[in-house]
Formats: C-alpha cells, structure tokens, sequence
C-alpha cells in the first residue's frame, strides 16, 4: 500500500505545485527568520507569484523593513533552499492576535486554528479533492510534530 504522503508528493510534483507550495513556507519560517521584535509588529499574510505579502503595524514599520528587505529576502530564499520569493511587499495593515498557545491536549481554539492554516496552504489549489487532501494530509502533519515536540520535550527532561 502507497503512504498518502507519496501519493501527495507525486500529484504536487506532476501538477507542478512544489514551487508555489515550498514558496508559501516563507509565511510560516517568517518569525524565525526576523526575530522576536519585528514578529510583533508584523503578520506575513501570503507569497502570490514569488512575492510574500506582510502586513505591519504602521508606516515607520513599513520604512524600517523596507531598509532590511534585502536581507530578509536573503534569508528567506536560504532557508527555502531555492530563490523563490522575488520581493516583499510590506502594508500598513491590522496585525492579527498571535496563535493559541496549546493549553490542553483537546484545546478546540487551538485545532480552529490548525484547520485554517491548512485551508490557508491548500488556498491555491482548484482542484476540490485535492485540496481537501491537502488539508487533511497538512492537519495530520501538524497533530504528529506538536505530539512530538511534546514526547521529546518530556524525553528531555528525565
């Protein structure tokens, strides 16, 4: 029996959708290729044709990234391992609330949040079934790396 995650890869790679797909990773290592202080005053919303798109809290915000840009650009693409985000664009905009922390193994504000994330990923994709596939597939990657986080945390501790 073929694993989802094979199957997934192939259809990803004979749909040509690796690129955009890896393109969008820049959203989510955002806040660990910029820091602490300059997360707070952003929120990378989405990467559209190779451009991430990050809203900040206020104009002298937006100046001060814009000086920087390069090297986050930099920085990014290295992480990604290929030049695939070509410009940011930063926007004054509304900053949403940071993500739930987990506070329970069955937090239901904590999996909301996992179900749009993926939704938010598989966003690009037309094709109805493998969206959802998509979804599900991102869902139960994110369940099996905090369940691990936590197991090797514990592990750590003893």
């Amino acid at each position: 029996m073929e694993l989802i995650k094979d199957v997934l890869e192939r259809v990803i790679n004979s749909l040509e959708l690796s690129a955009p797909l890896l393109a969008q990773k820049a959203v989510e290592i955002w806040d660990e290729i910029v820091g602490i202080r300059i997360k707070r005053n952003t929120f990378p919303e989405k990467v559209k044709n190779g451009i991430l798109y990050v809203y900040v809290i206020n104009s002298i915000w937006a100046q001060e990234l814009h000086l920087m840009k390069m090297d986050i650009l930099d920085a990014i693409n290295k992480k990604l391992g290929k030049e695939l985000i070509k410009d940011i664009i930063f926007r004054v905009g509304e900053i949403p609330a940071p993500k739930p922390e987990i506070k329970r193994k069955r937090d239901p504000e904590f999996f909301s949040w996992m179900k749009e994330e993926a939704e938010r990923i598989a966003s690009h994709v037309d094709d109805p079934l493998l969206r959802d596939s998509i979804i599900r597939a991102y869902i139960s990657y994110l369940k099996k790396k905090i369940s691990g986080s936590r197991d090797n945390a514990g592990r750590q501790d003893r």
